[in-house]
């Protein structure tokens, strides 16, 4: 258990050397001002994983309790709540990025501008595979498969950091460059080594999550794009409309999903 709590410490240091480190490069190559809109920007995307985390921290003492009983059906409940999560956050999520431009503008008023916008965008798009993942991410904890995971996250935060600094020294100094590389690093580890770490773990073919993964990323995408260009047309300058706006589009989201994955379900069982 000891050993097990270093790893998950070692992790969540990885963690922030990934995402952390965006600001203080900003900041270093870039300006202060650069690095308070990148912060600014990392606002949503951080609280949104706060939530992620507190519904993780729910779901595993139940993974945990399988784990111990019958490994047979720990392996089914990680896949029936790997979807369950990714149903609950997936829509809110690209809700918050396709109203991400009223927000910024009713929050920050005069003060908002559009790279504010754009690099809040990009910080925002990795949450769809962390939507999907963390479960998968929460169950090297239990199996005691951290020190992998771990090292191989510290690889990809310190490959980051390099490709940053070389991008910086012998192509140019954008700002958008910082999180562009980063979100690129954060989707590769966490829908690649992640998936196919644990699945090792768990004594399955590399390929055992992935399916799933890329099934419950496919209309969320989809609704994205159509949410971007629909949202064009749309006269937002309240908190109250953009609340109801918001409102109307989670209920259609959580509504086309629903009934995606019922599809998906009878076409199985055929």
């Amino acid at each position: 258990l000891l050993k097990s709590g270093v790893w998950n410490v070692i992790n969540s240091l990885g963690v922030i050397f990934l995402l952390g480190m965006s600001i203080f490069l900003a900041n270093y190559y870039v300006s202060a001002e650069a690095s308070g809109n990148l912060a600014i920007a990392m606002i949503l995307p951080t609280f949104i994983s706060g939530l992620i985390s507190v519904l993780i921290s729910v779901i595993t003492p139940q993974l945990t309790q399988s784990f111990t009983k019958d490994k047979g059906v720990f392996k089914l409940q990680i896949r029936s709540l790997q979807n369950l999560l990714a149903f609950i956050c997936l829509v809110p999520i690209i809700t918050v990025i396709i109203f991400r431009v009223p927000f910024f503008k009713l929050w920050l008023g005069t003060e908002y501008s559009s790279e504010i916008d754009n690099l809040s965008y990009i910080t925002l798009l990795p949450l769809l595979v962390h939507a999907s993942v963390w479960v998968i991410l929460s169950v090297n904890i239990i199996i005691d498969n951290m020190k992998k995971i771990s090292l191989l996250l510290i690889f990809f935060s310190s490959f980051n950091l390099l490709t940053v600094i070389v991008y910086f020294n012998f192509i140019g100094i954008e700002l958008k460059a910082i999180p562009i590389i980063s979100s690129i690093v954060n989707i590769l580890f966490y829908l690649f080594i992640v998936p196919i770490m644990t699945a090792y773990g768990l004594g399955e073919k590399w390929n055992y999550f992935l399916y799933d993964i890329i099934i419950n990323l496919i209309i969320p995408i989809l609704l994205l794009l159509l949410g971007v260009v629909f949202s064009q047309n749309l006269n937002i300058n309240t908190w109250y409309s953009l609340f109801v706006y918001s409102c109307i589009a989670v209920f259609v989201g959580f509504s086309i999903i629903a009934a995606y994955n019922k599809l998906l379900r009878i076409r199985i069982c055929l």
